[in-house]
């Protein structure tokens, strides 16, 4: 079977792969992986084997048969087939789509229906990739102009790792010329767009090598997306305490090492220590959209390494240093906002509470405005919206936490990060217009 991947060495395969589990050859790998390789190759690893003085007279050749089904296709095999394309088009697993809660609801709509094995669809996978890869050769050969590749090299969709390996940007390179080469893109490639770590540097640089075509760095287009996700998460940094998963990051970060860095960081360096030590759990719960490890340490270093810049800049520029408890009642900021928000919304105990508060103030009963924003891990604008409306809702916000028996006075803002919050609240309906 043709794979996308290319040839693998034998090293690489398990001792599953093989007939023999005491040689691993070409001549021993089982069918599903010798399909890789062209029948030239697979004769030759068989002719050691041949030791009869009759095989001379014949001419040995290799057919590559793989799911030939006589006749009309079963319903088993429509299945099959289905089943395969929406695990593919969903970025499902194999073994999610064989879940014992799935196969309930599939008996529960068509009592006595049974589900593959993950094996099977993978095999199917693999077949129906097999079978599309001539008419997609086809239908790029047919179109003309130059064609864009756009890589993520993280991680696979479902966040599982199928092959079990690290991606180096010489691996992807290779990786990735293979599969132009097989649909006949080796020539039309014009720009490629990757995220901006320096693993993706190399990436274009070794493609440059594979594909003649390609201009490296000068055909390097670098995401938008993330770097705009990037300069938001740096803008907002000073204003955020450091999640737990952030933090074991930071600990591995490089410090500063110039005597004018260290003094413009340290400040900023105290702050994050000492919010190491307060009860940031709530914050936590912000993150839990399913991020790559590596990219998450990636734009976590990066984010602080621009934040180093920009205190450096303040010193060097307009000779101002940022005092640690300036920046620790910076960093609170949207922790509190986002902290207390989060705690409304759960508890129906204080969202009655709140509204109450809220409908004493005649002004506020016609808003539309009625509730505390919640913060998103995913949206950034989700930041301006509710410290917004935590402003907005200001009194009946301070009503709400000065409520000795509801226990969140930590939830309220003193006075200097109110006039500091109202400051970032103009900053950042500026950005967030733009965005729109």
């Amino acid at each position: 079977m043709s794979s996308i991947l290319g040839k693998r060495p034998l090293s690489s395969y398990s001792n599953d792969c093989f007939v023999g589990k005491r040689q691993k050859t070409l001549a021993t790998l089982v069918d599903e992986y010798a399909w890789d390789y062209e029948p030239e190759e697979l004769i030759d690893a068989a002719k050691p084997n041949m030791r009869s003085p009759a095989y001379p007279h014949y001419n040995i050749r290799v057919e590559k048969v793989m799911g030939a089904v006589s006749g009309k296709p079963t319903w088993s095999h429509i299945l099959f087939h289905f089943e395969s394309l929406w695990g593919a088009c969903s970025h499902r697993s194999f073994d999610s789509l064989t879940d014992k809660f799935h196969q309930q609801e599939v008996d529960y709509l068509h009592p006595g229906t049974k589900l593959l094995l993950s094996k099977t669809l993978l095999r199917d996978i693999k077949l129906i990739h097999t079978q599309f890869v001539p008419k997609i050769k086809e239908y790029f050969a047919s179109i003309s102009g130059a064609v864009h590749v756009a890589v993520n090299g993280w991680t696979s969709p479902t966040s599982e790792s199928y092959l079990g390996v690290s991606l180096f940007g010489a691996y992807l390179a290779g990786k990735i010329a293979s599969c132009l080469q097989q649909y006949g893109l080796e020539n039309w490639i014009l720009a490629a767009c990757l995220d901006n770590a320096s693993n993706n540097l190399r990436l274009v640089q070794n493609l440059e090598q594979l594909v003649p075509h390609f201009h490296g760095e000068q055909s390097y287009v670098q995401c938008l997306a993330h770097v705009i996700n990037l300069m938001a998460k740096a803008f907002m940094s000073p204003f955020n305490c450091p999640s737990q998963r952030a933090r074991k990051v930071l600990e591995q970060a490089p410090w500063p090492t110039s005597s004018a860095a260290k003094h413009a960081t340290h400040g900023f360096l105290q702050a994050q220590q000492a919010s190491n030590t307060g009860d940031n759990g709530e914050l936590d719960n912000s993150e839990a959209a399913d991020i790559d490890k590596a990219k998450f340490e990636h734009n976590t270093l990066v984010v602080q390494a621009v934040v180093y810049q920009a205190l450096e800049q303040l010193l060097s520029m307009h000779s101002l240093v940022l005092t640690a408890q300036d920046l620790c009642d910076a960093q609170a900021i949207m922790t509190t906002v986002a902290n207390l928000a989060c705690r409304v919304d759960e508890s129906p105990m204080l969202k009655t509470k709140f509204q109450e508060y809220l409908l004493s103030y005649p002004e506020l009963k016609e808003s539309t405005w009625c509730s505390l924003a919640c913060c998103m891990a995913t949206c950034w604008n989700s930041d301006c919206k509710a410290l917004d409306n935590y402003l907005y809702l200001w009194h009946p916000v301070k009503k709400l936490t000065n409520n000795p028996g509801l226990n969140l006075h930590h939830l309220a803002l003193a006075t200097t990060q109110h006039e500091l919050a109202l400051e970032l609240n103009k900053a950042l309906e500026v950005s967030f217009n733009f965005s729109l």
